[in-house]
């Protein structure tokens, strides 16, 4: 054993340990390594403590890696999902859009109806500039042709500016032609769009206030008159719908509202089954008016039963040409 102090051997077993001293240090420590138990029990416990410290150390960086190596999947596997689930919307949009397209709203086109000859009908589309296309299918039925009108997105660079027709068969035994659920032919009328709404809004009872209402908004009640309160009378007949206007009529429209209120008695007189009577309450310069239809001034005006209109969409259109109301 060489006579180098313990204290000495002992500072220098970390760098020892560590590789870090000379060749020369390096024989002298392990020289006395050799003859000095306390040194060399000093050393184990600072080799065991070091490779125990190297192993913690190589099992976090392994750990680490394991995370960045997950963390970087997870990451790709998300961007994957959301580029999936945003090519999967856009191509549920394209098909919805621009190849099954969407059905159209009635209540926003216009169309008219020509006999092209005896078994033959053409029903044209106006255009309306909007940038779409249309398409239609055609089914028949037992009581006649239905339409299914459909709009898409396919005209994507213009506006569109042209008509869209759509020809139809017909013979003897078709009666009736529905577009998008509502009859625009029957029996070799053309059915314009105000009749099918007031047609498709009759019922039986005029105790159901919300079908009533659904009847007004048909034939324009508000367009007319503006806002109103109601009343009914069911207890004997004929029974009555009471309207009070809650807005005066101006003097100078008095002529011209009057006339719309008798034609749009006349309409629900014919589509809602029990009503008898329709009253209007308003007033023109401070003076309190009242109006009243029965059904019988009704089938005067039109020449027949007004009754006869709630099962004949046809006769419900020659009411409205008599009117000259759309």
């Amino acid at each position: 054993m060489n006579n180098i102090p313990c204290e000495v051997i002992k500072d220098l077993l970390p760098s020892y340990i560590d590789g870090l001293t000379t060749t020369v240090t390096n024989e002298v420590v392990s020289e006395h390594l050799k003859g000095c138990e306390s040194c060399k029990a000093a050393y184990d416990s600072m080799r065991n403590s070091s490779e125990e410290k190297q192993e913690v150390s190589n099992k976090d960086i392994k750990e680490i890696d394991f995370l960045k190596k997950n963390r970087k999947r997870n990451v790709m596997i998300l961007v994957g999902s959301v580029v999936a689930a945003i090519v999967l919307i856009a191509g549920i949009l394209f098909v919805r859009l621009q190849l099954i397209g969407n059905k159209v709203n009635m209540a926003a086109i216009k169309y008219s109806i020509v006999k092209q000859d005896e078994n033959k009908l053409v029903i044209t589309i106006a255009p309306d500039g909007e940038k779409h296309s249309y398409k239609s299918k055609i089914s028949k039925s037992a009581e006649g042709v239905d339409i299914e009108l459909s709009e898409s997105l396919t005209n994507m660079f213009g506006a569109n500016t042209g008509s869209y027709e759509i020809y139809v068969d017909i013979d003897e035994a078709t009666k009736e032609i529905k577009l998008n659920n509502k009859t625009v032919w029957f029996d070799g009328t053309v059915i314009t769009p105000g009749v099918a709404a007031a047609y498709i809004a009759r019922h039986d009872y005029m105790g159901d206030m919300p079908a009533n209402g659904k009847s007004a908004l048909a034939v324009g009640l508000y367009d007319l008159i503006g806002s109103y309160t109601n009343e009914l009378k069911s207890t004997e007949e004929p029974y009555e719908w009471i309207i009070n206007l809650e807005e005066e009529v101006a003097s100078s429209k008095q002529s011209m509202i009057e006339q719309g209120m008798i034609n749009r008695a006349y309409v629900i007189l014919a589509t809602v089954k029990n009503l008898g009577k329709i009253t209007f309450n308003y007033s023109v310069g401070g003076e309190a008016k009242t109006l009243t239809v029965e059904s019988g001034d009704a089938s005067n005006f039109f020449g027949g039963d007004i009754k006869g209109c709630y099962d004949d969409i046809a006769k419900l259109q020659a009411l409205y040409e008599k009117m000259g109301m759309k």
